[in-house]
């Protein structure tokens, strides 16, 4: 199938859940990270809103660090 690319958008805190915890868990050494595969996989589901709605630019103070 063929793959969309687009910005993250504010509802999207599962899918960079999804995301980040495969890439993780496939290549722990090339996110510069500290947080190891099983720290990060229980993070609760709101962080990963919060996560998205930040980098979504639905948060003003981090607006001026993401693409819009």
């Amino acid at each position: 199938p063929p793959m969309t690319i687009r910005p993250v958008q504010a509802g999207d805190g599962l899918l960079m859940k999804d995301v980040r915890l495969r890439a993780v868990k496939d290549a722990p050494y090339a996110f510069g990270g500290t947080q190891t595969f099983d720290e990060e996989s229980v993070l609760p589901d709101s962080h990963w809103h919060t996560l998205a709605a930040e980098v979504g630019g639905q948060v003003e103070k981090w607006r001026d660090r993401c693409v819009s």
